[in-house]
């Protein structure tokens, strides 16, 4: 017969337990909550932004950018967006198996991590990271997007790599959440899909500079995609954070009732033997 004072202990254990995940489960909502509202203001920016640059592109047949035309060779540089913490289900997992996959066929290639869970993650696996973002994504902001934005601009421009890709976890909505590797430069105007889209532009004619225009246009957008995809993954973090505390509370409560009926067995046993010895320590006196 298992002790009733141990069961005792663990059932005082996992109502602490339940407490503390219930309250991060709280945390994670009220957080995400004040992510989405960062989100969803830069989304329209960098949507305007998007349809800014394929107005430009498509407005000037002979308009020509490097920013917009891919290298020969297959230098990659990725930034790979994960957390500092974990308890956050297989978020940091799956964005982090991805960006691997995506680059483990790559002989030369340069890694910025975001996270300290990034960071431990390519170490693990002798991977070099040549720059380490750590606590950035406790709470993403705009600086730090500039800060990666001009470096990237740095390594492309010096022509040290030949393609910028951005690791991270994508949120178009909570329903549809899913980790992705996307190119950052060279720049897909998407015209082979969209120009059809863009017709009313194909008239335009800029008066400004072009290289001055571009070299304007190129930061703002590379800028502008780097910091959403910095939202997009501090919202994520939050909602995976939000279900998997839930679901721990969920299953504390479930294993709590669990032990609740053994710690009551275990007693009603222990009353029924303690009311058979007595019975028979009757019997025998008499």
């Amino acid at each position: 017969m298992k002790n009733s004072n141990e069961v005792k202990n663990r059932i005082k254990s996992i109502k602490e337990t339940g407490q503390i995940t219930k309250a991060m489960n709280l945390i994670s909502i009220i957080k995400m909550r004040k992510a989405m509202v960062k989100y969803e203001a830069n989304k329209n920016y960098t949507s305007k932004l998007r349809e800014s640059v394929k107005e430009i592109f498509l407005s000037e047949k002979e308009f020509d950018s490097k920013y917009f035309h891919k290298k020969n060779g297959s230098r990659v540089a990725y930034i790979v967006i994960a957390s500092d913490r974990g308890l956050a289900g297989d978020y940091n997992n799956e964005i982090l198996e991805l960006a691997y996959q995506d680059m483990k066929n790559i002989i030369e290639k340069q890694v910025y991590s975001l996270g300290v869970l990034a960071h431990d993650y390519f170490n693990k696996r002798n991977i070099k990271t040549d720059a380490e973002y750590l606590h950035v994504m406790n709470r993403p902001i705009l600086a730090n997007a500039r800060q990666m934005m001009y470096n990237m601009i740095e390594l492309y421009d010096d022509d040290i790599v030949d393609e910028v890709k951005i690791a991270y976890t994508s949120m178009k909505n909570l329903n549809d959440i899913k980790a992705v590797v996307e190119t950052v430069l060279p720049i897909d105007t998407g015209e082979s899909q969209e120009e059809n889209n863009f017709k009313e532009y194909q008239n335009l004619e800029y008066t400004c500079d072009h290289n001055e225009t571009i070299a304007v246009i190129v930061r703002q957008y590379i800028l502008g995609t780097i910091y959403c995809a910095l939202l997009q993954s501090e919202v994520a973090e939050h909602y995976h954070r939000m279900v998997a505390m839930d679901s721990a509370t969920r299953n504390s409560g479930e294993i709590l009732n669990k032990l609740k009926l053994e710690y009551n067995k275990i007693r009603q046993e222990k009353i029924t033997k303690e009311i058979t010895e007595t019975s028979s320590s009757r019997i025998r006196t008499e």
